[in-house]
């Protein structure tokens, strides 16, 4: 096989796959814009609802955000002719290959979605711990996002790397104190 027929092998593919391509893109683009839109719709709507907590926003549009990508990544490599059950079982290996290289920070997470679901805090209440004092802006799904009276946010990881957590005090605007 020589060098000008060596090149003409990709040549030919994109010439066959040219439409196949084009239409993986445009999924590609689509997605990124329709993720983006629910996001934002979730992240500005959900607190608007009755009955649902404020606190399950940025969670919900993370998880659809990041939902819609992967079927638009899916859908698109479908059209190119990858095989969907080869991208499940990659996803999968490398959903496991993440859990098991990310222990410490996926119990961060599972410590911030508790947070959410049990409301020991919510926003607008004064937390002090850990060295972080301030308002409650955001309960994400890794850390509280606190704005303390100096006028930057900072947070800190739900779950203490420490032998022993430090605890937690939470005071709502009525002044009530207790602690986690």
């Amino acid at each position: 096989m020589t060098i000008p027929d060596f090149l003409m092998i990709p040549v030919t593919w994109f010439s066959a796959n040219a439409l196949s391509l084009l239409a993986a893109i445009a999924v590609l683009v689509v997605g990124w814009y329709l993720a983006r839109l629910a996001a934002r719709a979730i992240r500005q709507l959900l607190p608007l609802a009755y009955g649902i907590d404020k606190n399950f926003a940025p969670l919900l549009s993370q998880a659809a955000r990041y939902g819609i990508l992967i079927f638009a990544v899916v859908t698109a490599l479908n059209l190119i002719g990858v095989s969907s059950a080869s991208i499940v079982t990659v996803l999968g290996a490398a959903g496991l290959a993440v859990a098991l290289g990310l222990q410490g920070t996926l119990s961060n997470i599972a410590a911030g979605i508790m947070l959410i679901w049990l409301r020991p805090i919510a926003i607008g209440e004064f937390i002090q711990g850990d060295g972080v004092a301030g308002v409650v802006v955001e309960i994400g799904c890794s850390a509280p996002a606190c704005a303390p009276r100096a006028g930057f946010i900072s947070s800190r990881p739900t779950r203490s790397s420490g032998p022993r957590p430090s605890p937690i005090t939470a005071a709502s605007r009525a002044g009530a104190s207790t602690s986690m």
